[in-house]
């Protein structure tokens, strides 16, 4: 989110992303990643008015609404 927000990581102290994270998905997502049948490629949850998405192969996305002013 630092990134997202370009600023430095130690600034994002509220909200944490452990309040938004769904563990039980981010879970699955590593289980079956490396399997040959691979369920959950990626989970996305909702941050401060972002959307994440972590996919099974490591790539972060952060998506923020159209016109915002982060």
């Amino acid at each position: 989110m630092a990134d997202a927000d370009g600023v430095p990581p130690h600034q994002i102290t509220e909200p944490t992303l452990f309040e938004y994270v769904d563990v039980e998905a981010v879970s699955r997502l590593v289980e079956n990643a490396s399997g040959t049948d691979a369920g959950t490629d990626s989970v996305r949850f909702g941050y401060d008015g972002s959307l994440i998405e972590v996919r099974a192969d490591g790539h972060v996305s952060v998506f923020v609404p159209v016109g915002d002013t982060k």
